[in-house]
């Protein structure tokens, strides 16, 4: 069976992109990865990986065996944090589950290469309905990662920050 291929990726930044009115136009995660030894961006997208969309978004799928799971919807909670928000490959609400990355959170992704010419990849979020086994590799305190917390300045103003453990 030919798949994609899965790891762990260490969270390292966050970035809303935000319209001129304040309105949330999507964000993208920084994660890091040993196997490629480098960063890369995750950008957030909703919706499902049927085949049809997966082409559009230029990924290769020619012959492979896998399934992509997006997020059924993801909120950016802080400088530090998001969440998403995963239906199960069914679309039974009921069993929707909630994941939280905060920064230096380890999380399993799933780099597919793309059908452009030179070659690329994209990096997405594994979906916690798929892959168990990657998830059981990473233990809860390095899942959880750190939370950030706001702290003020020297002069008193706050707008500095930290990362702290959570």
């Amino acid at each position: 069976m030919k798949s994609w291929f899965y790891t762990i990726g260490t969270v390292l930044k966050f970035k809303e992109n935000k319209s001129r009115d304040g309105e949330s136009k999507g964000a993208e995660v920084t994660v890091y990865s040993a196997q490629l030894g480098k960063e890369s961006i995750v950008q957030l997208k909703i919706g499902d990986g049927k085949p049809e969309n997966l082409e559009e978004m230029g990924l290769f799928c020619s012959g492979v065996e896998d399934e992509l799971i997006l997020p059924d919807n993801w909120r950016f909670c802080s400088r530090g944090m998001v969440e998403l928000s995963w239906l199960p490959p069914d679309g039974d609400r009921t069993r929707k589950k909630k994941q939280t990355l905060q920064t230096l959170s380890c999380i399993p992704i799933v780099i597919i290469p793309t059908n452009t010419v030179p070659i690329d990849y994209a990096v997405f979020f594994v979906s916690p309905f798929r892959k168990q086994e990657l998830f059981e590799q990473v233990p809860e305190s390095a899942a959880k990662g750190f939370a950030w917390n706001d702290v003020p300045d020297e002069d008193g103003a706050d707008g500095g920050a930290a990362a702290a453990a959570a």
